[in-house]
């Protein structure tokens, strides 16, 4: 919670990551401490190939997150860090527990949610394979003269992606 962590706001952030993952949480959440460890292997240095970690604490003033950076600066991962100190954040997205870890395009555009902590496998799972599906989208079928046509192996049908946890 360094100053030069800090850029004016997220979307200033210059990044040439294809994804955000943006890690909500808060020093007086034990789950989200016990999942640092965790993110850190996940995303060294703050990335993992194309996605980008960014830590956003909610309801702590600077002063004290900087003494809990001192206090815990071998678990917290190496990435850019926020503060909502007012706990705006949870307002605006209808947040209601942490840890929330958000899943978000290059325009700022939320595309997942994960609530609960990493620290769980399937939790955990599901977070790598939504990155995955982000930056490597499956082939869609595509329907020519009402045959069906597939460019290269393996395809799927359009209404696959009609299901909310993709969108």
């Amino acid at each position: 919670f360094e100053e030069q962590h800090h850029p004016p706001s997220l979307r200033a952030l210059r990044s040439d990551a294809k994804v955000f993952v943006v890690h909500v949480w808060g020093t007086w959440c034990q789950p989200c401490l016990e999942e640092f460890p965790l993110l850190k292997k996940m995303f060294p240095e703050g990335r993992g190939g194309d996605a980008q970690l960014i830590l956003v604490a909610l309801q702590s003033s600077e002063e004290s997150l900087r003494k809990f950076a001192r206090e815990h600066v071998a678990e917290i991962p190496t990435a850019p860090q926020y503060s909502d100190a007012d706990g705006a954040l949870p307002q605006v997205l209808g947040m209601n527990k942490l840890p929330i870890t958000l899943l978000v395009d290059r325009q700022w555009v939320i595309r997942q949610a994960f609530y609960g902590t990493v620290a769980a496998p399937q939790r955990r799972n599901d977070l790598l394979n939504s990155i995955e599906r982000f930056l490597r989208p499956p082939l869609l079928t595509a329907y020519a003269d009402g045959y069906l046509s597939c460019p290269r192996p393996p395809c799927i049908e359009p209404s696959f992606f009609l299901h909310r946890s993709l969108i």
